[in-house]
Formats: C-alpha cells, sequence, structure tokens
C-alpha cells in the first residue's frame, strides 16, 4: 500500500500519537506499507485564518468592526500581498500587506448593512501554492433590532433588566425589550425573541413549560431570574429533574438561605459572562449587594455535571448557573433582579438584592444577552465536515428543504417535522464556501451556512 503525502508536519505529528499511530502500526504488519513524497521544500502558503463582524449582533444602519486575520504560514516573507472584504458578492474594501515569516496580521474594515435579513461576507487573498485556504466566509442574519422578551411575576419585577437592555428607554435601538405579566408568556410567540428573561415568576404550568422546553430545544436562551415569589417545589417539579429528558433548569432549587451579606466570587472570571469584568475594579461585581437568594443543586455529579457555574458566591455557592439545553441555553441568577423581593421576617423588611441598581446589573445583563445571540447564531458558521442542522419555527409543507453547496449543487435533506416544528440536517459539507437552505419552494425563504476550512492544515511545514 502506498501512501501519497507532502510529508506535512501537522498530519505527520497527529499520525505519531494515538489512535493513528496504532492503526498504521496494524496496517504494516499486514502489508507492506510505502510512503511516497510528493512534497516541496520551496512552497510558500498564506492563509485567511479570521473573518468575523465583532459585535455578537448586527442590525441595520450601524457601522459594524470587520476584523480579518491573514497569516504567512511560510520561512520566507510574503510581500505586496492582496486581502480583498467582499460583502454579498461585491467587493467593498482591497489592500496589500506585507508578513514576516511565520507572522500574522489583523486588518479591519467597517461594514454596514442597508436592509435586514441574510447576508455573507467574504476575505480574500491570492498568489501563494495553496488556493483552498485563501478564501474565508461567514454568514451574517442582519436584524431590524434584537427583541427580548421580559415576564415580570409581579409588576416592577424586570424593570431593572428592561432598563439595562435599552437604557435610554427609546425603542428604535438596537435592542427592544417587551415586558409582560407572566399570565402573558402563552401569548407570545418566542421563536421571534433572542432571550426571554424571568423575573421572579411564582410557578409554571405544565404548557407554559413545555413552550420553554420548546424554545430551548430551538436555540433560544432562558434567563432566570429568581426572588421571593418563587416556589421551589413547584420549579422543581414543573421545570427540573422529573420532566426527565425534557429538563429546563441546570440545578435543583433548595431553599432561599438565611438574610446576611453575600459577596461574589468570580472564579478567575472564565465564564465568558463575567469575563469582561476582569480587570475593571470599578464595576461594582465584587460589592454587588446580596442579601438572599435560593440555594441551588447543580444536577449529576460534580465530576459528570454539564450545568456550568458562571459566578458563585464566597461560600462557594452558585450565584449564577447555566447550561446548553436542546440547542439553547438555560441560565438561572439564583437572586433577584428587582428590590421588590424581601424577606418580610425582618424588621424593617430587608430586599434580597440590590443588584439591579449597581454598577455591575448593566453588563450582567448585556453579557448574557450576547451569550444568547452567540447560541443561536454559531451554527450557521462551521468547519468542513461537520453537520449543518437547524430547525424553523415554521414546519415547511411544501418541497422541504433543499441544500444548495458552493458548487451549485442541490439535495433534498432529511427532515423532521413535529407540530408546526421543522428540524433538518445536512452532513456532505464537503467543500469550504457558502451553502443555501430553501424553506419551500420560494428563494425568500432561506438561509446561508458558512463552511471554512481548518487552518492547522495551512501550515506546510514539513517532517
Amino acid at each position: 500500500i502506498g501512501i501519497f503525502t507532502d510529508m506535512g508536519e501537522t498530519t505527520w505529528k497527529a499520525a505519531a500519537e494515538q489512535p493513528l499511530a496504532a492503526r498504521l502500526d496494524e496496517l504494516a504488519r499486514g502489508c507492506r506499507l510505502q510512503v511516497i513524497d510528493v512534497g516541496s521544500d520551496e512552497i510558500q502558503n498564506a492563509a485567511i485564518t479570521r473573518c468575523e463582524l465583532k459585535p455578537d449582533w448586527v442590525t441595520v444602519q450601524q457601522d459594524i468592526p470587520w476584523e480579518a486575520e491573514v497569516r504567512n504560514f511560510s520561512a520566507r516573507p510574503m510581500t505586496g500581498l492582496p486581502v480583498e472584504f467582499w460583502i454579498d458578492g461585491q467587493r467593498v474594501h482591497q489592500e496589500r500587506v506585507d508578513l514576516e515569516p511565520g507572522s500574522q496580521l489583523t486588518l479591519h474594515y467597517q461594514a454596514r448593512f442597508q436592509v435586514p435579513g441574510e447576508h455573507q461576507i467574504e476575505v480574500r487573498t491570492r498568489g501563494d501554492a495553496l488556493a483552498i485556504d485563501n478564501r474565508r466566509w461567514a454568514s451574517v442574519p442582519v436584524r431590524q433590532s434584537l427583541e427580548v422578551l421580559c415576564v415580570e411575576g409581579r409588576p416592577g419585577t424586570a424593570r431593572y433588566v428592561d432598563l439595562s437592555l435599552n437604557p435610554t428607554g427609546r425603542r428604535q435601538l438596537r435592542i427592544r425589550p417587551e415586558v409582560v405579566s407572566e399570565s402573558a408568556l402563552l401569548e407570545r410567540d418566542l421563536s421571534r425573541y433572542a432571550a426571554v428573561f424571568l423575573c421572579n415568576v411564582g410557578r409554571f404550568s405544565l404548557e407554559e413549560a413545555n413552550v420553554l422546553y420548546e424554545y430551548l430545544r430551538q436555540a433560544g436562551t432562558v434567563v432566570f431570574f429568581l426572588g421571593d415569589r418563587v416556589q421551589v417545589q413547584d420549579y422543581n417539579e414543573a421545570l427540573g429533574v422529573s420532566r426527565g429528558k425534557r429538563r429546563i433548569l441546570p440545578a435543583r432549587l433548595v431553599e432561599p438561605v438565611a438574610t446576611a451579606r453575600y459577596r461574589f466570587d468570580p472564579q478567575d472570571y472564565q465564564h465568558p459572562i463575567i469575563a469582561p469584568f476582569q480587570g475593571q475594579v470599578s464595576s461594582g461585581l465584587l460589592t454587588s449587594p446580596v442579601n438572599r437568594y435560593i440555594q441551588v443543586k447543580p444536577y449529576g455529579s460534580m465530576e459528570q455535571a454539564t450545568p456550568r457555574v458562571v459566578l458563585q458566591f464566597a461560600n462557594s455557592d452558585p450565584a449564577i448557573i447555566e447550561e446548553r439545553i436542546g440547542r439553547g441555553r438555560s441560565i438561572v441568577f439564583t437572586t433577584a433582579a428587582s428590590d421588590q423581593s424581601v424577606d418580610k421576617t425582618q424588621e424593617p423588611p430587608v430586599p434580597w438584592s440590590d443588584l439591579g441598581t449597581w454598577p455591575s446589573f448593566l453588563p450582567l445583563v448585556q453579557e448574557t444577552l450576547a451569550l444568547a445571540v452567540r447560541t443561536r447564531d454559531q451554527e450557521r458558521n462551521v468547519q468542513v465536515g461537520q453537520v449543518l442542522e437547524i430547525s424553523q419555527g415554521q414546519a415547511v409543507t411544501a418541497s422541504g428543504v433543499e441544500v444548495i453547496n458552493p458548487r451549485g449543487l442541490a439535495d433534498h435533506v432529511a427532515s423532521d417535522s413535529s407540530g408546526d416544528r421543522l428540524a433538518w440536517w445536512y452532513e456532505s459539507t464537503w467543500f469550504s464556501g457558502m451553502y443555501e437552505a430553501r424553506y419551500g419552494s420560494s428563494e425568500d425563504q432561506a438561509e446561508w451556512f458558512a463552511v471554512n476550512v481548518d487552518t492547522r492544515e495551512s501550515d506546510l511545514s514539513r517532517s
């Protein structure tokens, strides 16, 4: 058996490790194995290693920072390398760059989208030995605005969440929160919203729990702020482990702790929600006033639990805990977002928390929303060989789902309609580029997906 190879160091380093090394040994024992070197020592290669818009979501009529990275994988300098920025198939900017051996350069541009809908961005270069890594794409869903639903257990309990999402109170901005009472949860189409914030909601019906689970399954994010109206047993029964595989909460609620002074422990700021607080002493995170919270226990053993503690108290109890459920995310703040939650056993009554009025609250809410949007949109950008998988808010009853690959070839894909939802998946992502998924017969019902190569293979250094 002959193995034709360019003797690339990246490939053969992996081949020397298990389990690939064992497979090669087994192959060599069963037959005569010959390695044929077809590579060259004089190859120059540059690659576009990153192409992304910096905000977590994009809305119309905004100047959006666009960053691209180009890297020289060669042992020799590259001068005058052309780099082009494209939007929806139109070149919008070009420049030439110089790269030292092994160096990487970050390039900046401003993108602006006039209309909402599906858009594609791309960065290109040319003039080296390997063409496949000279282009990189990203799918960009552009929104008119970002809608967020805030459900309050009593009037005013979502006030500070609302203010944090839209501090100016204007309704023409990028984020449009809508505040409703808990009785309105079933009246809303949750697929419209980037996230649903549930603030001190007392209890949930089976129908409400099913709606929330379906929203999570469709890549939505549900954020719970607890408080004095929360009925612990009801939460555990309606949203917890008793639902089996349809669980909504990342942790079992235990009971409210005694009223005292509690302080946050950021755990080295490892989670993306609180990472921006690192080094920001004036943010107020470590001095956030919390007097009471509901103790929770993550589901599963600590070694195997999938929930992740975002922020904890100094006593190691979770203050914020989250988990990927379905393709969405469930996040629980164990204290209240409003000073309306009070411990009435104290004289005078003591608020559970003044967190909503603290400087740390606005960035906590904003970063939680940013994580929600990343959770929803990240499946639009994958690598070659990964599965495209998504769900639609409305089932398509016409001609199903058709995926058109970068070479213009169309495939009807496997799908599953359940009630008013459609889930589909597509495995043949063998080519880099943009894939178009059409729903039904109309091109207006379409979404774009970017599939890019893994640029670890762009290093052509030889073993």
